[in-house]
């Protein structure tokens, strides 16, 4: 028996990509728009005033604090410092040992 979750999952990833997508566009129109910032917040123009878009605007966009994973590059080097190696195979195009050509009957 075969299991719907899966289509539903690609579809609830799909919704909340698009939510995202969404939310993120508004933001940068707000964003571009002081006007609209201040139809949405009454005390935009405030100084201490601190919002998403606020944010945004100021550059105040935090990513996830993960390490970046790094190879040493020594391994990478070492490999890239040999010279190519040329393989050339011969192909004979005789036959077999112990295959001959059909015997006619004599």
């Amino acid at each position: 028996m075969r299991s719907h979750f899966p289509a539903q999952t690609s579809a609830v990833k799909r919704a909340f990509s698009l939510l995202c997508l969404v939310i993120l566009l508004c933001l940068q129109a707000l964003a571009a728009a002081p006007v609209l910032h201040q139809h949405l917040h009454h005390d935009a123009s405030s100084a201490d005033h601190n919002c998403a878009v606020t944010m945004l605007v100021q550059g105040k966009v935090h990513l996830a604090s993960a390490a970046p994973v790094v190879a040493s590059p020594s391994a990478f080097v070492t490999e890239a410092l040999l010279p190519p190696v040329l393989l050339l195979a011969t192909v004979e195009y005789g036959l077999l040992p112990g295959r001959a050509p059909p015997r006619l009957p004599s």
